[in-house]
């Protein structure tokens, strides 16, 4: 009998089981290329993607739309936090001579932005039902700002 594994509060609220596996996911994809074809590769549908995840097909949707609206919230907290970096803690900083504290705010606008631009870029993978399409994400800017993903969907 396998012995189960106790793991705590932490490890369950910041999802390392997914986190675990999606790495383990990612890691089949990146071995599966052989060297007599590089473009050989695991490839994987939205919804065996959700399939992988444990979701299943009756809840899919409404699971979605729960996830598009935190990371679409989450989108709209980081661009406020962008905003409010850039305005008060770089360009008032900037102003004054102060290039450390300016410099410290301009890190930390970065990384907000890359936060904010993960969370628009995977809104944009629900609206269209696919994963990757970075190139096309990137290519597109009136995509960069998350509408309704049900207004998306109806189109």
């Amino acid at each position: 009998m396998a012995k189960k594994e106790k793991h705590g509060l932490f490890y369950k609220l910041a999802g390392i089981s997914t986190i675990k596996m999606s790495f383990e996911h990612t890691k089949d994809m990146l071995k599966s290329a052989t060297a007599t074809n590089p473009n050989d590769r695991i490839t994987e549908t939205f919804d065996e993607a959700l399939e992988r995840h444990g979701i299943p097909v009756n809840e899919r949707e409404g699971h979605i739309i729960k996830i598009y609206k935190n990371m679409k919230l989450s989108f709209l907290i980081m661009l406020v936090a962008i905003i409010g970096f850039i305005s008060i803690g770089v360009v008032k900083n900037l102003i004054h001579g102060n290039m450390i504290p300016a410099l410290l705010y301009a890190s930390l606008t970065f990384a907000f932005l890359t936060v904010a631009a993960n969370n628009s870029f995977r809104c944009y993978q629900m609206r269209q039902k696919e994963l990757g399409g970075l190139s096309n994400w990137l290519r597109s800017p009136k995509e960069w700002f998350p509408v309704s993903l049900k207004k998306a969907w109806n189109k």
